[in-house]
């Protein structure tokens, strides 16, 4: 193998086991928000050492940072594949977060993960310097002024309705391996469906 193989090939591993990286740390910090979760546990989920993971991120914030660029980003995506197949402005949000009550595995995880951010961490926000939410956000606002939804008059207004919407949903989903405790399956079936019905009419009148 020539030199030029060996750094393309190493460069693919680095590729590699910074993505796993990154997907155990989405998951661990979807679970457990960022306070909740440590590099030692993130590396003992991939049979990794500290410094294993360190050697790419080297702080817990800045693996963080990584993490939430990459959710939010997938977020936005999805947001523009939407738009591009679905031309009314209403339909869009209410497939979004139509999708949202629904979602499950990674997709769940990443939903989780941007409410987390935006309510759990007080402390961290004072000391951070970009907000990866920040541009779903205002995607979000701008369709629900351009959606006509009541009471969406200015952005602050659709602002509003749209964080009441997301709060919503996120009390259900960070409160489901709870929920499913305290009642059957059947139940908390049942709760989803009526909570999407209530999410859905927003989008409806």
């Amino acid at each position: 193998m020539s030199t030029c193989e060996f750094d393309i090939c190493k460069k693919i591993v680095n590729k590699d086991v910074r993505s796993n990286i990154l997907r155990e740390a989405e998951a661990q910090f979807s679970k457990s928000g960022f306070y909740g979760t440590s590099i030692n546990n993130i590396a003992k989920g991939m049979g990794l050492t500290k410094q294993g993971i360190l050697h790419y991120f080297p702080t817990k914030e800045k693996l963080y940072a990584a993490v939430l660029e990459s959710a939010a980003n997938s977020l936005t995506d999805d947001i523009n594949t939407h738009k591009s197949r679905i031309n009314n402005p209403r339909h869009v949000l209410e497939t979004i977060f139509k999708n949202m009550v629904e979602a499950k595995g990674r997709e769940q995880e990443i939903i989780v993960l941007l409410l987390r951010e935006l309510v759990d961490n007080r402390e961290r926000a004072i000391d951070s310097n970009r907000w990866f939410l920040k541009p779903y956000l205002d995607e979000l606002i701008s369709l629900a002024k351009a959606a006509n939804l009541k009471d969406c008059h200015d952005d602050i207004s659709a602002f509003v309705v749209i964080y009441e919407l997301l709060g919503s949903i996120q009390y259900l989903l960070i409160s489901e391996p709870t929920l499913t405790k305290l009642y059957s399956d059947k139940q908390f079936e049942q709760f989803k469906k009526q909570h999407l019905s209530r999410v859905i009419r927003t989008f409806r009148y």
